[in-house]
Order: structure tokens, then sequence, then C-alpha cells
């Protein structure tokens, strides 16, 4: 990475750079690569897209070390919240029925309502959802919707669809396959086109080619008290070698000092977790 800088290819500014300057930078045509999310499309390169019709992305998978290998993902937690009640609330029933509500609106028969009105003219500028108190989605809500999508373009019709936010995003597609309406190019890029960021997903997930990490613990006290001071200084440290402003041989100072201000009582932090889960 640090040679990747050194030849330019790594914006100059990443280090201090945050989204709202990168999305700038995408807009300007000043981006050629970017790691970000299979909704990209959507947001901000629909923007440039407005700007600029001719532009266009495609997701690609990172290589491997060997040729004609990808990459592994590396995947960590699966649940990344909980909703909690307290034993005294009068009516904690009512979570489960907020939750299914919320989850009718994005996905059951009355999500085609939510969509209307949540694109109208009044509240187009407002994204309606996130005044939701819940929010859930099925676990593999993203890849679920891609399939279905694909699965209705191959056969060249909406029959199979059983999901209501993909009959509605089957339509918007149709717009840009038959007439390339612009305004429906970020619907056709995140889930229809060979090499969308779903497409890509999909195929991780088809090849197993996933590590998933084997720690899905609550953090332990070691963790509360010293992970965020061991993860800005890797972040520092990181950034300097990558930048140059550091040698490559200071991640071995790295490790000794990570080690010392709390690495190893961490790391014995999480072998006791896995050790106790393991019995």
């Amino acid at each position: 990475m640090a040679d990747l800088y050194k030849r330019g290819i790594i914006d100059k500014e990443f280090g201090v750079k945050d989204e709202g300057k990168v999305v700038e930078d995408v807009v300007s045509e000043k981006v050629g690569i970017l790691v970000g999310q299979f909704w990209n499309p959507a947001w901000p390169f629909m923007d440039l897209k407005t700007k600029n019709p001719d532009s266009d992305w495609i997701a690609l998978r990172l290589l491997g070390e060997k040729e004609g290998e990808y990459a592994l993902s590396q995947v960590t937690l699966k649940v990344d919240n909980f909703y909690v009640v307290r034993k005294e609330c009068e009516h904690p029933e009512a979570v489960i029925k907020i939750a299914n509500v919320d989850f009718d609106n994005l996905y059951g028969p009355s999500s085609s309502l939510w969509a209307e009105t949540a694109m109208n003219d009044t509240y187009r500028d407002i994204q309606t959802f996130k005044y939701a108190v819940l929010g859930f989605e099925f676990p593999d809500a993203n890849s679920e919707m891609y399939r279905q999508m694909q699965r209705a373009i191959k056969e060249g019709n909406g029959d199979s669809i059983t999901l209501q936010i993909v009959k509605d995003e089957y339509e918007t597609v149709l717009k840009w396959i038959n007439d390339k309406n612009p305004d429906s190019w970020a619907a056709y890029k995140v889930r229809v086109d060979p090499q969308c960021g779903m497409a890509v997903v999909d195929a991780i997930i088809t090849e197993d080619t996933i590590v998933y990490n084997e720690f899905y613990g609550l953090p332990g006290p070691v963790a509360i008290e010293r992970a965020a001071t061991m993860s800005k200084l890797e972040d520092e440290v990181f950034t300097k070698i990558i930048m140059g402003s550091a040698p490559i041989e200071d991640f071995d100072k790295f490790v000794e000092q990570w080690n010392q201000i709390g690495g190893v009582e961490l790391t014995a932090e999480v072998n006791a977790w896995y050790d106790e889960l393991s019995k």
C-alpha cells in the first residue's frame, strides 16, 4: 500500500478526508477506484451519472495471491445490534408488534404504499425509514432480493417475485432496460448488472470464500478499557507507514507497543471466552 501511495494510485490526502470530501471527489470525477458498498450506484454514483451520463461503474473482487484465485472475504459479527426490554415494562410485546409493522412496511403487502409515500413530492427529501423506532431485516435480505431480481430478469417477467420491494424495483429496472430512463440506472446497477456489487457478494457466498471472525462475544473488561486506544494506535501507525512518513520496520515496534498497552491481556481475554464457549 505504501508503494501504491508513492505511485499516486492512492489519494495523497486519504488520511484526512472524511466521507463528504470523498463523495465530492467522486462526483468531480477525481476517483476511479472506490472501496465501497453494493448500493453505491444509488449514492454517490447516481450524482455523477446525472452530471455525466457517460460515466459508469463496475464492481470487482479483490484478487488473491495465486493467479486465478480471489482473496477471501473477512466477515465479523453477524449480529450488530440488540433491542433490550426491561422486565418492568408493562407491555414488552409492543417491541414485537412495532417490529412487525416495520417489517411489513419494508417487505410485506404494505411496502408498495410505504414506497409511494416515501417518494412523493411532500416526503421526497425526508428519509422516512430513519424515524422507525425499531428496524429489522431477515438475515439474507439483500441476497434474496438480488436472486429474485435475477430470476425475474431471466424469465422475462416478475411472476416469481414474492417480495413487494423487489416487484417495485423490477418495474423501475425495466425502465432502464427498455428505455434507458436515467432515473432507473441506479436500480439496474445495484441488483441487475452482471458486474454489480450484489453479483460479487453472491459469488462470494456461493463459492464460500469467507473467513469468519471466531469471536462474537460482548467486549470484556480489557476491551472496554483499552480497545479504543489500541485501535487508534493501529490507525496512526498504519497510516504513517502507507504515507511514507514511517518505515515498514515500525510495524514491529507497533506490535511491541500494542502488546504492552493491552494486547497480551486482550488476547488472553478473547481466548478465555473461546475456551469457555468450546466446553
